[in-house]
């Protein structure tokens, strides 16, 4: 009964283990995304941050044309997230982004898509 007991108990922490582990990397994920998406940001690369967008954007955007006009004058030099939360399968990174001396609040909403996080929101306002 007691070996029972044990076996029960070591197999809880193991399944714990894993879900706390899945938890870790889908925020790694999360943030590797954000940072990904920004970076496309600061190098104008219209293909790569369009790629990252979840299809709802895309539709309510129109094309890559309009995209890239909503992107030109948002290539942040800098960033930094300080905040990445994942709940009910929604990710949120937050941070802030500089444009020269001008700062600004940074929001990347992403939904999954397979193994992959896609920008479902994104939420840019200036720090006065």
């Amino acid at each position: 009964m007691r070996n029972k007991i044990l076996t029960l108990s070591i197999f809880v922490l193991l399944i714990l283990s894993l879900t706390a582990c899945s938890a870790v990397s889908g925020l790694k994920s999360a943030s590797d995304t954000a940072n990904a998406f920004m970076q496309a940001l600061k190098d104008q690369d219209n293909d790569t941050s369009w790629n990252l967008l979840a299809q709802n954007v895309k539709d309510e955007i129109g094309d890559q044309s309009a995209w890239a006009d909503f992107t030109a004058p948002r290539g942040f030099e800098s960033w930094n997230f300080t905040s990445t939360n994942i709940s009910d399968g929604v990710a949120q990174v937050d941070g802030e982004a500089k444009i020269g001396s001008e700062t600004y609040t940074v929001t990347v909403i992403m939904d999954p898509d397979g193994d992959n996080w896609l920008v479902s929101g994104l939420n840019f306002t200036f720090k006065e």
